[in-house]
């Protein structure tokens, strides 16, 4: 195992038990029905988990998070049942969603707005990382959906680091990047979900989690379809680079969905490093009427906070869902 890897691995877990047991992933806000919740994560017996407070009445608020794996399949499903409390949600329409407006007055971030409650501008850093091109604060999610770790990560450019707006779209340096944290990790699942392909922020940043199982997409039988490995026989399309693909590999093809305007996602996993080309007319589908599917679910994992969707979900709902939302690459 390499060193560089064990050590970040090391930093990065002990920078997030530090912060869940100095409080610090803990937000207060107005959930949809208007009282003012505090929600997040606390050591409990030793172990880490959720919690969520109506801070009005004083009385604690169970919210199940729950998995199981789906039938026989290598996929699971969580509910989390705590993210329904978090505020920005909507109902959403089946297709594509509208566009998130470019604006630094509309980030969801608030990147330029302090007095907002869940502005980013609030979160101390757990720690800053220097990658070749740009030195990256790595935030808390504030509503994680991994409890062992679910880490935002910005770019830094000046010293007030999140007051620059950029908008949520890859550059070749932000790419770099990208692929030297996954290299220098042997546990860490980076992933970056494009405009219309997952991503509630447009501004940019990269999204990783700690996972204690390996999920489907690391282990899904692959093939050679002219220039590029491609995904076989799994519910997804997608191309497929070795975890050690270099730059000048990946880019054209990241390039390529940016300048013709096709969202994708791009998942950072085990030995993999997936692109998943997206159909934005189904952004949302009739199978996840609840999600807009995003990398977490295209590498394995579906997270809802629909009860009745945990409850029913089974491999044929999958197919037919990534069937529609994904794309080859060589058809687009």
């Amino acid at each position: 195992m390499d060193r560089m890897a064990v050590t970040q691995d090391i930093l990065l877990s002990n920078a997030w038990g530090k912060a869940v047991r100095g409080g610090k992933i803990v937000n207060e806000f107005k959930a949809p029905n208007r009282d003012r919740i505090q929600f997040g994560l606390t050591f409990q017996n030793g172990c880490i988990e959720y919690y969520a407070r109506n801070i009005e009445t004083g009385c604690e608020m169970p919210a199940l998070v729950e998995e199981k794996m789906i039938g026989q399949s290598s996929f699971m499903i969580q509910f989390n049942g705590y993210r329904t409390l978090k505020p920005g949600g909507k109902i959403l329409s089946i297709g594509k969603q509208q566009d998130i407006p470019d604006e630094a007055a509309s980030c969801r971030f608030y990147c330029q707005d302090s007095g907002r409650e869940l502005s980013i501008l609030k979160r101390d850093p757990l720690i800053q990382i220097a990658l070749p091109n740009y030195k990256w604060n790595g935030y808390y999610n504030a509503a994680p959906f991994e409890k062992e770790g679910h880490f935002l990560w910005l770019p830094v450019f000046t010293k007030a680091a999140t007051t620059s707006h950029i908008r949520q779209e890859l550059s070749r340096a932000f790419l770099e990047d990208a692929l030297t944290l996954f290299k220098n990790s042997d546990r860490l699942i980076v992933f970056f979900n494009a405009l219309h392909a997952g991503a509630s922020v447009n501004h940019i940043h990269l999204q990783a989690i700690f996972h204690k199982k390996a999920l489907s997409i690391e282990s899904a039988s692959i093939t050679r379809q002219g220039r590029f490995t491609v995904l076989d026989n799994y519910p997804a399309r997608g191309i497929i680079f070795h975890r050690n693909a270099e730059s000048d590999e990946v880019w054209p093809c990241v390039d390529y969905l940016q300048k013709n305007g096709i969202p994708f996602n791009l998942i950072f996993a085990g030995d993999r490093i997936c692109l998943i080309p997206r159909n934005p007319l189904h952004e949302v589908v009739s199978e996840l009427p609840t999600n807009i599917i995003a990398s977490t679910e295209l590498a394995g994992k579906i997270i809802t906070v629909d009860r009745n969707v945990y409850d029913n979900m089974n491999y044929a709902i999958i197919q037919k869902a990534f069937q529609k939302t994904t794309v080859e690459y060589y058809s687009v």
